[in-house]
């Protein structure tokens, strides 16, 4: 019964973890939008760490062998798709901003 009582302990606090890296990306990309604040690169950083963030819960997800944690993952694994395509776009953005400021000189 100790042995379950663990597992079950271990279970519950990687599933912990995992939400809570799930809300730090969720904070991090919404940081991102205010492009008022940061700039370019500020806002790449933080989608980057956003991505990490969403990684890390996704691996937490995937060792726990429940139903609504593989789904968590699956969700966990979309919002990190969404997340790298939107630092792309900045990076792309940048490197667009770059060239038009080289040429502009």
């Amino acid at each position: 019964a100790t042995y379950r009582s663990l597992i079950s302990h271990q279970r519950v606090d990687a599933a912990t973890a995992a939400d809570t890296h799930v809300q730090l990306a969720a904070t991090l990309c919404a940081l991102a939008d205010d492009d008022r604040a940061l700039n370019l690169d500020e806002r790449i950083a933080r989608l980057e760490e956003a991505c990490a963030a969403y990684q890390q819960a996704a691996a937490l997800y995937a060792e726990q062998h429940t139903a609504a944690n593989l789904t968590k993952y699956a969700d966990t694994q979309q919002l990190l798709g969404e997340c790298r395509d939107r630092a792309n776009d900045l990076t792309r953005h940048k490197m667009l901003e770059t060239v038009k400021a080289r040429r502009a000189a």
